[in-house]
């Protein structure tokens, strides 16, 4: 699948978030730079995936959507966190050629999720969203970044999900030391020391066993997996997603390496070990 930004706002304000730099670009971008891209991406796949910032915040979403569809694409999906979303518009957007939708989720406890969205879309506002994609035509995903505000209770919230709304495929994401997540406030509420949250990782696991939906984790080292390496995928691991940019960009922050106990929050420690970066 080939992505583009279509947007560089958003309404939440997610400590957990790596675009913050985005949001010092234009709001939105140009409608010839979008169908530019478009345009190339079809040259090669028919596959689309459509993220910002909140890609409904974009006043000509509908209007993307259907000029990738002129161009071939039949397979287009957006990574949203559902503001602004309501029967109208998913119908709208259905019609005009949008097949998927990756929308973003964080706990079922209304605080935890409030504090870690930065109080940007309501909880109930969220809920109500996500049962509206689920009566749609729309295939769907629920997107959770693992933290220590979810990961106590994230075995009973994917069973919830699957089971209240269907919820057949999940994205599970981790965390790269730089940028809001590595805010020192950041930092302490959202990266965790998976070898003291083994037990909660492993109830996780148990449930994915048992309820067999499609699962990808991103940005996680092996060693996360303990005993279930059979949810590690090489392709998706904490090595292939990082780059000599995010290199660089580990190596400007303030301390680099020097923070009492990093490592044990850090979900590049095996790679420092490994690769001697640290």
């Amino acid at each position: 699948m080939s992505d583009i930004r279509i947007v560089n706002i958003c309404n939440n304000n997610c400590i957990y978030c790596l675009e913050s730099s985005y949001r010092k670009k234009n709001k939105y971008e140009s409608l010839d730079y979008i169908y530019f891209q478009i345009k190339e991406i079809s040259k090669n796949t028919d596959f689309l995936g459509i993220f910002g910032g909140n890609p409904l915040l974009h006043p000509n979403l509908l209007n993307i959507l259907n000029y990738a569809r002129t161009q071939g694409i039949n397979n287009i999906s957006i990574l949203t966190n559902t503001y602004k979303l309501d029967k109208n518009l998913i119908s709208d957007l259905e019609k005009n050629g949008l097949t998927g939708i990756g929308f973003y989720f964080n706990t079922f406890d209304k605080y935890t999720h409030e504090l870690v969205s930065g109080g940007g879309i309501g909880y109930e506002e969220l809920l109500k969203n996500i049962n509206l994609i689920s009566k749609s035509d729309l295939s769907y995903k629920a997107i959770i970044h693992i933290n220590k505000q979810n990961i106590e209770n994230l075995y009973k919230d994917v069973f919830i999900l699957y089971k209240k709304f269907g919820v057949e495929s999940f994205e599970f994401i981790g965390f790269f030391p730089f940028d809001k997540p590595y805010e020192k406030n950041n930092r302490n509420l959202l990266f965790l020391d998976y070898n003291n949250y083994r037990k909660s990782i492993n109830k996780l696991f148990d449930v994915l066993d048992k309820i067999g939906v499609e699962t990808h984790f991103i940005k996680f080292p092996r060693s996360f997996f303990g005993n279930y390496g059979k949810y590690y995928d090489y392709k998706f691991g904490v090595y292939e997603q990082l780059g000599k940019e995010d290199i660089q960009r580990l190596k400007k922050t303030e301390p680099y390496c020097k923070i009492e106990n990093r490592c044990k929050f850090c979900f590049l420690i095996d790679y420092c070990n490994n690769e001697g970066i640290a």
